[in-house]
């Protein structure tokens, strides 16, 4: 079984080290961003087509479409209070020159070698996650395997063996919230029970998970 692994000071990503806030202000360029809300720390996802069959499902988060100077503004000026954001933009042609420039600098080829080398399936996609201290995603399985790359801040992540997978109770199938748990977050951490590994994954080294 393949084990997951901290790779500390791997620079895979450093050419994107620069990217603070008032960089990415200045060089992510005009568009809409796609930035999740929630009113409280827990920002689970939910398909929102799938959330038409569920009359009675209430979104927890909402998706809006947001330029980063908003997007700027709001959380640098937030207050506990307010309601929380998270933006998950998607990384393509679409972003400005200057990250796109960054972007193609990434250690692509030792990706892509390590890609083969573990049999992988396709990587469809790079997102840029920024959240707030305290921003929470409860438990929830990927769709394909993934390098995490923390560029600034702090996150630690808990990750359960694959045999616990019955007892973290995913919702069903087809579910808005489908590969989410339906355990909350607060009583997973204070039940003993469960086999998981945490791991802190601080930023301002190219530290990827």
């Amino acid at each position: 079984m393949q084990q997951p692994v901290l790779l500390k000071n791997s620079d895979l990503i450093g050419t994107a080290l620069k990217w603070d806030l008032n960089y990415l202000k200045d060089n992510l360029g005009q568009g809409s961003f796609s930035v999740y809300s929630s009113r409280t720390h827990k920002f689970m996802y939910c398909d929102d087509k799938r959330a038409k069959d569920w009359p009675s499902f209430v979104p927890p988060t909402q998706r809006h479409d947001m330029k980063f100077e908003e997007f700027f503004t709001r959380i640098t000026n937030f207050k506990p209070t307010d309601t929380r954001l998270y933006l998950q933009q998607m990384l393509n042609d679409s972003v400005g020159k200057n990250i796109v420039k960054d972007f193609l600098g990434f250690k692509w080829s030792w990706l892509t070698n390590m890609q083969k080398k573990m049999n992988w399936g396709t990587l469809t996609s790079n997102l840029l996650l920024i959240g707030l201290p305290g921003n929470i995603t409860p438990v929830h399985y990927d769709a394909q395997q993934n390098f995490f790359c923390q560029v600034t801040g702090h996150k630690r992540v808990i990750l359960f063996h694959p045999d616990q997978f019955e007892c973290l109770y995913p919702f069903p199938l087809y579910h808005p919230c489908d590969r989410q748990s339906q355990v909350g977050q607060d009583n997973l951490e204070e039940n003993n029970h469960y086999k998981c590994f945490t791991c802190a994954c601080p930023g301002g080294g190219g530290n990827s998970l």
